[in-house]
């Protein structure tokens, strides 16, 4: 789903798909199925099925209504809204706590700050989509998908994982979540009550 009421096609979503049932069907121990699905890119010895699990944060919700007269602080506040989608969904499936709302605020039962929230966000926040915009996605209908080269760990990259930014940009705690309104600069981290 691309998120609210709007679906569009997610090319090649199915290989992450298939990935998960191998993965279960091959009794894959559960380290490996975790680790995988968060850094499958980047374990040594990365194969395309460990690349292919990484889809685990590439099928989440995408904007794809944002348009060529699209607003610059709409562009980020995306940026955030999918970066709250990683923590958000990362915290929640692996970590069995709900983050989300410490992206506003100190949580208010569980010993998260809003701090331990945007150091996760700075652990994804080097991160980026191959396609920098959606708009080539929100069509109608999608001509076949022509992945370039033969090899087949090329073609999934292309599609599947997060290329990583040259130097990961800084990451600040924003001020009530709004990213119009940065605070102070946090580091990547796990939450504090973790460690």
């Amino acid at each position: 789903t691309n998120g609210y009421e709007v679906d569009g096609v997610k090319p090649l979503a199915w290989k992450y798909r298939d990935w998960v049932i191998g993965a279960l069907n091959s009794d894959r121990p559960y380290d490996r199925f975790v680790t995988e699905q968060l850094a499958g890119d980047e374990i040594t010895g990365a194969t395309t099925e460990s690349i292919l699990a990484t889809g685990f944060h590439r099928v989440g919700p995408w904007d794809a209504e944002r348009g060529a007269s699209v607003q610059k602080s709409e562009v980020i506040a995306e940026l955030f809204n999918e970066l709250d989608d990683m923590v958000s969904t990362t915290s929640q499936v692996f970590l069995g706590m709900t983050m989300g709302c410490a992206r506003c605020h100190d949580h208010k039962f569980d010993p998260l700050t809003a701090k331990d929230y945007y150091s996760m966000v700075a652990v994804f926040r080097g991160l980026k989509r191959e396609h920098k915009g959606r708009a080539e996605l929100a069509r109608a209908a999608l001509p076949p998908v022509q992945l370039p080269g033969k090899d087949p760990k090329t073609q999934i990259q292309g599609y599947f994982f997060f290329e990583p930014s040259p130097t990961p940009p800084v990451t600040h705690l924003l001020k009530r979540g709004n990213p119009n309104q940065p605070g102070v600069e946090v580091s990547a981290a796990v939450p504090a009550a973790l460690v």
